[in-house]
């Protein structure tokens, strides 16, 4: 079981047509994908069918319903008939809710997601194979938040090179691919941008083989976008962060499409299209309020000011810079000297 679903790619001519081509209504609206998505994600759980259940789960947490994904994660764990796999691969589907928590509430790296991947790994060492793979991607994500302070990466390189190893031993192909293109992230934060952006071509065309899912799809055009961004943005780099978005959408990963829209709607403002940005920064604004993402939502707010800035609305961009200052505060996110140093950017208001 990999770490997301979904597979194809959807046309897309812009965010709220998103979900008229899913549900085949032109009178919906992206707010609308959001609600349906997350309404049909409750049902509860069995123990006679595990696999089912843990895919659930997968997507409560894909489509931020955090507490829900993990009530029903603690509850298959308790399951007294569950497989030693089906206990590994639901600790680790634990820790990723862990990790997604302090995502949101900027306290990564999150202690608890930790302590469930060492769960996994006792486990795992009187099992071997695949779930010895998986315990060895899931230490690489871990030490990926903690090392990057210094950017250097020594645990997270060694476990994520364990993990291909692996995965790809015992046929794993999807989860092959996500280890793969974390080693890519790996070289992309230090800067080793040619490496990078081979093993990202590598771990799509390790997914494509195994059967192409959206999730990775989000995953690899975002980060190729990313790439090219270092060198100032394109229209090419717009072209694969609305990719990200819409595939991401297409995956049921709401949560990670909140900052692909951010991520598409900055873009835009940096590349002089500001008006274009209010669709995904009012879409992104929408589902970081709704899955209660502090982090998201000040994120969102930040853009917006620019956006506001640009196109030569100071009030309202003092006001969006300051409900990012506000909501940064409460998390003691690195966005509250950012707002801060935009709103002394702005002009004084006079009388």
């Amino acid at each position: 079981m990999g770490t997301g679903g979904g597979r194809g790619l959807l046309p897309y001519e812009g965010i709220a047509e998103v979900s008229q081509i899913l549900r085949g209504n032109t009178e919906s609206s992206i707010v609308q994908l959001l609600l349906i998505t997350l309404a049909l994600l409750g049902e509860p759980i069995v123990c006679a069918d595990q696999v089912s259940s843990i895919d659930r789960v997968v997507g409560l947490r894909l489509a931020g319903q955090l507490a829900e994904a993990l009530s029903m994660a603690e509850e298959i764990l308790g399951c007294e008939d569950a497989a030693r796999e089906r206990r590994v691969e639901i600790l680790l589907e634990i820790s990723r809710i862990r990790d997604r928590e302090g995502l949101h509430l900027n306290t990564r790296p999150v202690a608890a997601a930790l302590e469930a991947i060492e769960a996994a790994s006792e486990i795992a060492s009187e099992i071997g194979g695949r779930a010895e793979g998986l315990v060895a991607a899931a230490f690489a994500d871990y030490h990926y938040r903690a090392e990057m302070p210094e950017r250097e990466f020594p645990l997270a390189t060694s476990y994520t090179e364990r993990a291909i190893h692996v995965l790809g031993e015992v046929g794993d192909f999807r989860s092959q691919a996500d280890a793969v293109h974390k080693l890519g992230l790996i070289h992309f934060q230090r800067r080793e941008v040619e490496t990078a952006r081979e093993l990202f071509d590598r771990s799509l065309e390790l997914d494509r083989a195994a059967g192409a899912r959206a999730w990775l799809c989000g995953e690899y055009e975002r980060h190729m976008a990313m790439l090219e961004g270092l060198e100032g943005v394109k229209e090419s780099s717009i072209v694969r962060f609305r990719k990200s978005l819409e595939c991401r959408i297409e995956a049921g990963a709401i949560d990670a499409s909140l900052f692909a829209a951010v991520s598409l709607g900055s873009a835009l403002v940096r590349i002089g299209r500001p008006a274009a940005a209010r669709e995904p920064l009012a879409y992104a604004l929408e589902v970081a309020t709704r899955i209660d993402s502090p982090v998201g939502r000040a994120n969102a707010q930040l853009v917006s000011g620019r956006m506001h800035e640009a196109l030569g609305d100071s009030a309202a961009a003092r006001t969006a810079y300051l409900e990012a200052l506000r909501i940064a505060a409460t998390v003691g996110s690195s966005l509250e000297s950012s707002a801060a140093e935009a709103l002394e950017r702005l002009p004084t208001s006079t009388p």
